[in-house]
């Protein structure tokens, strides 16, 4: 994690106990809605959500936070599948 060291001192300081352990996943995927909706002077979803997909920051879990057409992360370190039926 580019930014690991950074937050991992922030995190204790502010809140005063060891990081969880998807806390900075948590905290980009905040800064990145955080971000959209400064960008879009808005908290409506209307007007965030585009802002959002077109993201593209530096984060604490990588230097490239950017998500693809369907949502997901562009290069996540974290995966979720879903298995149905065997598929």
């Amino acid at each position: 994690m580019p930014g690991g060291k950074s937050y991992v001192e922030r995190y204790k300081k502010r809140v005063g106990g060891e990081v969880e352990q998807y806390s900075p996943y948590a905290y980009d995927g905040t800064m990145a809605v955080l971000n959209a909706m400064k960008q879009a002077d808005s908290v409506d979803p209307r007007t965030c959500l585009p802002v959002l997909k077109a993201t593209q920051m530096k984060g604490v879990t990588t230097n490239e936070l950017a998500y693809v057409e369907r949502g997901d992360l562009k290069q996540g370190g974290v995966t979720v599948c879903t298995v149905t039926n065997g598929k």
